[in-house]
């Protein structure tokens, strides 16, 4: 099964992702994927997705 879910980075996430792009990306999907509750508090929803989306459009 597969579904997206947009979370705010935290700082720890944001520096591995400038330093390790994709692969940071992956890691932290499964990561999600397998601990979901911990990342339940960080979900993007509403406006701020909804503007995600249309921005990743362009």
């Amino acid at each position: 099964m597969s579904y997206e879910c947009l979370i705010k980075l935290n700082d720890e996430e944001l520096r591995d992702y400038q330093g390790l792009g994709w692969l940071s990306i992956q890691h932290l999907a499964n990561r999600i994927n397998y601990f979901v509750d911990d990342y339940n508090g960080r979900r993007i929803t509403g406006p701020l997705l909804e503007e995600a989306i249309q921005a990743s459009k362009h």
